[in-house]
């Protein structure tokens, strides 16, 4: 495992959304799957909140214009 964690040892990833279990002699890495939610994409962007923890960090997050947060950049 990273960093010298040990096997029994659940780490958080420091970078986008998953969790790395450890055992005597591997390391498994689990992130997210994947997901479709219907939303108008001409004004609505798919988000994740990647400060949460797994899995909460996998929940999709639909951000339309007027929402507090809206960034028009993210339109597809």
């Amino acid at each position: 495992c990273p960093e010298n964690y040990k096997a029994g040892d659940v780490v958080q990833q420091q970078e986008g959304c998953g969790i790395i279990r450890c055992y005597e002699d591997l390391a498994e890495f689990v992130g997210c799957g994947s997901s479709y939610v219907e939303h108008d994409r001409t004004s609505c962007y798919i988000s994740y909140n990647t400060e949460l923890n797994y899995p909460d960090c996998c929940t999709p997050n639909v951000v339309c214009a007027g929402d507090e947060g809206f960034d028009e950049t993210q339109l597809a």
